[in-house]
C-alpha cells in the first residue's frame, strides 16, 4: 500500500523528477574488488578527464553502488567518481578472523581503507540514507580527508525520528519488497512494479534492483543482505548518536532533502544546524527518499553548484 500511494502521488513532484528516459547512461563503469581491512569490497569507478576533485559515493541500507549510475553519468565529465560496496551488502570477509561488526566505527574504517586502496588523499564525500550517517561519522573522524561533505536525505546523527523510533514497523514496511524471497528471476523482475523509484525499468533500474538479491542453486532469489545484518544495522547502528562528533567536521556541508521524506520531523535538524553554523547549505530536491536515482538531473545540478572549485 505504501509504495502504491507513493506511485500515485509521484505526479505531484515537480522539477526533473522521473526525467530519466532520455538520459544516456555512461558506458559500463570500471569495477573491481578492493582489499580493505580484511574485507573484499566490490566497487564501481567512473574515470574522468575532468579537473575536479574525486567524488566518493556511499550507498544506504539494502542498497548498492548501482544506485549512483545515472548521477555518475551526469557528473563524470568533471570529476572521477568512486562507489564502494559497504560490508554486509556484497563486501565479504577475506580473512577468517574478520568479525561481522557493522558499527559506524567499523564501517568508517572500511571507507578509510578504501580511500587508501584507491590512492585518494582528499575527496568530496556523498552519502545517502544510512550512507549519509556513515559519511558524517567519517568526516568527523577524518576531517583531513574530506573537502566537501554532501548528504542525501541522511539518517540524522541522533538516529531515526520520533515516529520511526516509536513505530519501528514503519521502516520495516518500507523495506518489505527488498526483504522478500522470489521463486525465479521473472518473479524478481516483476516485483519492481511495487517500487516507486523503478518506474523506467531501464538498465540502471535493472542493475540496481536485481543486485539486491542473490540467486540460489535452485534458481530462487533471496535478499543479498542477510537478515542478521539488516537487523543489526536497522536496530543498532542507525540509532548510534553521533551528534557530539559534529563540531569536528571542518568542511562545507550540503544537505539535500527530497520533497517527500519521513527522515526528519520539524526541529530535528537544529543540532546539525547549530554545529555546522556557517558551513551548512540546505537544498530541497523534487522526489522521494531515493531521489539520487529517480531525479538525477536536479541532484547533479545541486552537487556541481556546491562542488564548484573543489
Amino acid at each position: 500500500m505504501f509504495h502504491w500511494l507513493l506511485r500515485k502521488s509521484a505526479r505531484l513532484f515537480s522539477g526533473s523528477f522521473g526525467r530519466v528516459g532520455d538520459l544516456p547512461i555512461a558506458p559500463a563503469p570500471e569495477s573491481g574488488t578492493a582489499g580493505c581491512g580484511g574485507w573484499d569490497v566490490p566497487f564501481l569507478h567512473w574515470p574522468s578527464e575532468g579537473c575536479g576533485g574525486p567524488l566518493v559515493l556511499v550507498h544506504g541500507l539494502l542498497s548498492n553502488p548501482w544506485i549512483w549510475a545515472r548521477l555518475a553519468s551526469l557528473l563524470r565529465d568533471k570529476r572521477a567518481i568512486w562507489a564502494p560496496t559497504l560490508r554486509g551488502h556484497g563486501a565479504v570477509p577475506s580473512a577468517p578472523a574478520c568479525r561481522p561488526d557493522f558499527s559506524l566505527d567499523s564501517t568508517t574504517g572500511d571507507l578509510l581503507a578504501f580511500l587508501d586502496f584507491a590512492s585518494l588523499d582528499k575527496v568530496a564525500l556523498l552519502g545517502h540514507s544510512w550512507g549519509g550517517k556513515i559519511a558524517v561519522h567519517f568526516a568527523a573522524r577524518h576531517p583531513e580527508r574530506v573537502t566537501r561533505l554532501l548528504l542525501a536525505d541522511p539518517v540524522l546523527p541522533a538516529g531515526f525520528n520520533r515516529a520511526l523510533r516509536r513505530f519501528p514497523g514503519l521502516a520495516t514496511a518500507g523495506f518489505a519488497p527488498e526483504r522478500c524471497s522470489y521463486p525465479d528471476r521473472k518473479a524478481v523482475e516483476d516485483a519492481h512494479a511495487k517500487i516507486v523509484y523503478l518506474f523506467a525499468w531501464d538498465d540502471a533500474d535493472r542493475a540496481f534492483w536485481t543486485r539486491k538479491f542473490s540467486e540460489q542453486p535452485d534458481g530462487s532469489f533471496v535478499p543479498s543482505v542477510p537478515d542478521v545484518v539488516y537487523r543489526q544495522i536497522l536496530d543498532v547502528t542507525l540509532q548510534e548518536d553521533t551528534t557530539p562528533l559534529l563540531p569536528r567536521i571542518a568542511c562545507p556541508v550540503l544537505l539535500m532533502r527530497p520533497t517527500f521524506t519521513v527522515s526528519f520531523w520539524p526541529g530535528e535538524l537544529r543540532p546539525l544546524r547549530r554545529a555546522l553554523q556557517g558551513r551548512l547549505v540546505e537544498r530541497r530536491i523534487s522526489g522521494d527518499h531515493t531521489f539520487v536515482h529517480s531525479n538525477p538531473r536536479d541532484t547533479a545540478k545541486e552537487i556541481e553548484d556546491f562542488l564548484q572549485g573543489a
